[in-house]
C-alpha cells in the first residue's frame, strides 16, 4: 500500500523495508526522511526497520532509499504516506464545543463579577444605611432621653406641691380624691419616664446588676400584696399559692420589682372581671422532665443546674404563638381587634426581658387554647439561675442587709425624707404637739420582726401608750378593744398581712377613722397610686430613719388637730369638707341629720343617737372624739348651738324661740354655752350677724 492511516491511540509502530540485492544483501545500506517532521535524510546503515514511538496527529510522507555505497546515493527512493488521525477532543466540533463552553464560562464570570460588585455595593449601601440609622437612632434616643429628663423636672415640681395640697385638711374629701387621681397618674407618668431612662442605660451599658442574697419567694409575695385590693375592686380572682415559702436566690431587688410589676400590670389589663390571675414560684432542676419542655433553655448558663421558675398566669387576652417573641419588641402591641382587647406592651416588656437577661435568666410567653376540658390561658414564665457562680464579682453585693436589720434604722434623717416633710408644710415639733394633749394617746405597732417592733415601741413610748402585735389578726383584736389613735403596721406578716388589716380597719365603721401608716420595703407598690378609700393614710419605705417616722406620725397628729379646729371654728359643718373616708363621712352626715331632725327634742342623748347610727356608745364616743375633739354630749350641744347661730343670723325669731327650737330649756345654760363657743351672747351675736 502507498497509504497508511493510524488511529490517535496507535502511538507506537514500526516499518520494515528491504532493498533487492541477491548477490551481496549485507552490503545494502539504507537512509530515510520523514516529511512533515524532519526534512533531512537519516542514515540507517544495514538496519531495515524504523520504529516510531509518537507522531502527532497529521499527514507525513516517509521516503526510504537504498545503496551499495554509503557515500553515493541515487535519486530513487520509495515513499509511504502516513496519516495519524486527531483525538476527538481535538476535532473541529470539539473546538466548537470548547469555544461555546469558554464563552459560557466567560459570560458566567462576567455575570458573577457583576453580581458580586452589585452585592458589594449593596452591602456598602446597607452598611452606610445602617450607620445612618444607628446615628439617627442615637439622635432620637438622645432626644427622648433629654426630653425625659426635661419632663421629669417639671413633673417633679408638679407632684411636690400637689402632695402638699392633698395633705392639706382645708381641702374637702371629694376634691382630695380628684387631686389624688391627678397625683397617681402623674406618678405613673414619672414611672414611664424612668423606664425610658432605664432603657437608655441598657443601651449605653450603664445599667448594672446589683444582686444580693435573699428570700425570693417572700419578695414576690410582698409584690403581689399590692395588687390584691385592685383584684377585689376589679372582681378578679388573684392568688399566690403557697408552693415554696423559702427560695434563697441572688437577685437585684429594684430590677426584679420592675419585672414583676410590669408582668402583673399587663395581666390585670388583659383579664376580665370574673377571670383568674395566679403567680407561682417553684424550684426546678435541669434534670427534671419538665425542664426540657421549656423554651429558650439554651440561653441559660451551663454551669448552673438549679433554677427558680416564676410563672404569671391569667385567663385574659390570648397571645398567638407566632407573636410570642414579638411582644418583647419595643412599642409592639397585639392587634386589639383580633384579640378582643389591647394588650399594652410599650417599653415595659422589653425592659422586663432586658432585666431578666441581666440576671442571666430567660423569659418567654405561652398561650394555651381553650378546650372543652380546660380554660384557655396565657403564661409568662421566668427562669432565674440559683446561686451566684454565674455572676461576676462586680455584680454581687456581699454585705447587703435587708430591711429587717435594726442597724439600718439608726441612721440620720435622709435628704429625701427632709424634702417629703417640707412638702407637707411647716409643722410643730412632735414633743410640743404631744405635750398639748392631756392624756397619752394609744398607738398600736404591728410588726412580726421582734427587734424592729421593740425599736418602734421604744421610739414612741414616751409620748404614746404603745401596744404591740406580731400579726394582723392579733392586732385586730387589740384595735377593736382600745380603738387607738394611730396604727403603724408592716405589710409582710404571717396569718394576716398589713394590707388585709388596713382593709378591715378602713371598712369597719368602728375603726374607719383611725389613721394607718404602712411600712413596706417595696417602692413601686400599686396601692400607693390607686388612692383606694380602703387604703392607708401614709406609706413609709423600709429602711427608714427614726426621725422620719416621727415626722410622719407628727403630720397625722397635726392633720387631726386641723380637722378638729375646722369643725369647731365654722358656724356650720359639712362632712364633705373634712378629710374623712367615705364611711366616716356617711356616719357624720347621718349623725348630723339625726340631730337636725330631732333638734327640738331636749331628751335626745348619746345612747339614743349611737343606737340609731349602729355603733356602741363607747365606739361612737371614740369616733366623735377623734373627728371633733369633743365628747358625744359636747358634739350634740355644739350642733344645737350652731343651728341656733344660723337662726340668729336670719333675725326672724327672738332668742327664747330659738332656744326652744334647738332643744335647750335652760336659758342661762344656753347663754353661757353660746358665749363659750362663739365669744358673744346670743343677743350680741344676733345684733352683729343679723341679715335683716
Amino acid at each position: 500500500t502507498r497509504n497508511v492511516t493510524l488511529n490517535y491511540s496507535q502511538k507506537e509502530f514500526s516499518i520494515t523495508f528491504a532493498g533487492l540485492n541477491y548477490l551481496n544483501p549485507e552490503n545494502v545500506y539504507y537512509s530515510y526522511r520523514l516529511e512533515g517532521m524532519d526534512n533531512k535524510w537519516n542514515y540507517l546503515g544495514n538496519q531495515r526497520t524504523i520504529t516510531f514511538t509518537y507522531l502527532t496527529p497529521g499527514e507525513y510522507k516517509l521516503m526510504v532509499r537504498a545503496s551499495n555505497n554509503p557515500k553515493s546515493w541515487g535519486q530513487d527512493y520509495s515513499s509511504l504516506t502516513i496519516k495519524v488521525l486527531s483525538p476527538p477532543w481535538k476535532s473541529w466540533w470539539a473546538y466548537l464545543l470548547y469555544i461555546f463552553i469558554g464563552t459560557v464560562i466567560f459570560l458566567g464570570i462576567l455575570l458573577y463579577s457583576y453580581r458580586w460588585l452589585r452585592l458589594k455595593n449593596k452591602l456598602a449601601f446597607e452598611h452606610l444605611n445602617r450607620e445612618k440609622e444607628k446615628e439617627l437612632h442615637q439622635i432620637k434616643t438622645k432626644f427622648f432621653t433629654d426630653i425625659s429628663h426635661e419632663l421629669r423636672t417639671p413633673l417633679t415640681l408638679i407632684l411636690a406641691p400637689l402632695e402638699k395640697i392633698v395633705s392639706d385638711l382645708n381641702v374637702n374629701f371629694r376634691l382630695r380624691n380628684q387631686l389624688m387621681m391627678i397625683q397617681r397618674n402623674g406618678k405613673r407618668m414619672l414611672d414611664l419616664i424612668n423606664q425610658l431612662l432605664d432603657l437608655r442605660k441598657f443601651e449605653t451599658g450603664h445599667l448594672e446588676l446589683q444582686a444580693a442574697h435573699g428570700n425570693l419567694s417572700r419578695f414576690i409575695r410582698e409584690i403581689t400584696l399590692s395588687f390584691r385590693e385592685i383584684a377585689k375592686t376589679s372582681d378578679i380572682h388573684f392568688k399566690f399559692p403557697a408552693t415554696e415559702p423559702d427560695i434563697e436566690a441572688w437577685y437585684d431587688r429594684s430590677k426584679m420589682e420592675i419585672v414583676l410589676y410590669n408582668l402583673l400590670s399587663n395581666a390585670f389589663k388583659a383579664t376580665k372581671p370574673g377571670d383568674e390571675i395566679a403567680v407561682r414560684v417553684t424550684q426546678i432542676n435541669r434534670e427534671a422532665d419538665t425542664f426540657s419542655e421549656l423554651d429558650d433553655i439554651n440561653d441559660l448558663p451551663g454551669e448552673v443546674d438549679n433554677f427558680v421558675k416564676i410563672a404569671v398566669e391569667n385567663n385574659g387576652v390570648r397571645i398567638p404563638p407566632e407573636l410570642s417573641n414579638r411582644i418583647f419588641d419595643r412599642f409592639y402591641q397585639i392587634d386589639a381587634q383580633e384579640n378582643g382587647g389591647a394588650l399594652s406592651t410599650g417599653v415595659g416588656l422589653e425592659l422586663t426581658k432586658r432585666m431578666v437577661n441581666l440576671h442571666r435568666g430567660v423569659i418567654f410567653a405561652d398561650s394555651i387554647e381553650e378546650t372543652n376540658d380546660q380554660q384557655g390561658r396565657t403564661i409568662f414564665t421566668i427562669l432565674l439561675p440559683l446561686g451566684n457562680i454565674h455572676l461576676s464579682p462586680d455584680q454581687i453585693i456581699e454585705d447587703h442587709r435587708t430591711s429587717e436589720d435594726r442597724t439600718l434604722y439608726q441612721k440620720e434623717l435622709l435628704n429625701s425624707e427632709v424634702i417629703v416633710d417640707q412638702l407637707g408644710g411647716p409643722t410643730k415639733d412632735l414633743d410640743d404637739i404631744m405635750d398639748s394633749i392631756k392624756d397619752k394617746p394609744f398607738m398600736v405597732v404591728v410588726e412580726d420582726n421582734t427587734e424592729l417592733c421593740m425599736f418602734i415601741q421604744d421610739l414612741f413610748k414616751d409620748k404614746f401608750r404603745v401596744q404591740t402585735a406580731c400579726n394582723g389578726k392579733e392586732a385586730w383584736e387589740v384595735i377593736i378593744k382600745i380603738a387607738p389613735d394611730v396604727i403603724i403596721s408592716d405589710v409582710m406578716m404571717p396569718v394576716m398581712d398589713g394590707i388585709e388589716l388596713c382593709r378591715l380597719i378602713k371598712t369597719d365603721k368602728r375603726t374607719s377613722h383611725i389613721p394607718v401608716i404602712l411600712l413596706t420595703a417595696r417602692t413601686a407598690l400599686t396601692f400607693k397610686y390607686e388612692g383606694l378609700e380602703t387604703g392607708a393614710d401614709d406609706y413609709v419605705h423600709k429602711p427608714f430613719s427614726s426621725e422620719f417616722l416621727r415626722i410622719r406620725v407628727n403630720n397625722l397628729i397635726r392633720q387631726r388637730q386641723l380637722m378638729q379646729e375646722h369643725f369647731y371654728r365654722n358656724s356650720w359643718l359639712k362632712p364633705e369638707e373634712l378629710r374623712l373616708s367615705s364611711i366616716d363621712e356617711k356616719i357624720m352626715r347621718k349623725t348630723i341629720q339625726k340631730i337636725e331632725n330631732n333638734i327640738s327634742d331636749h331628751d335626745l342623748n348619746v345612747d339614743k343617737l349611737s343606737r340609731d347610727i349602729g355603733l356602741s356608745r363607747s365606739h361612737f364616743y371614740r369616733k366623735i372624739k377623734f373627728i371633733t375633739n369633743l365628747t358625744a354630749v359636747e358634739f350634740i350641744r355644739s350642733i344645737r348651738l350652731k343651728k341656733a347661730a344660723q337662726l340668729l343670723e336670719q333675725g326672724k325669731l327672738d332668742v327664747s324661740e330659738i332656744r326652744y327650737m334647738v332643744g335647750i330649756q335652760d336659758a342661762e345654760y344656753f347663754r353661757k354655752s353660746f358665749k363659750k363657743q362663739f365669744g358673744l351672747t346670743p343677743k350680741d351675736y344676733a345684733k352683729q350677724n343679723s341679715s335683716v
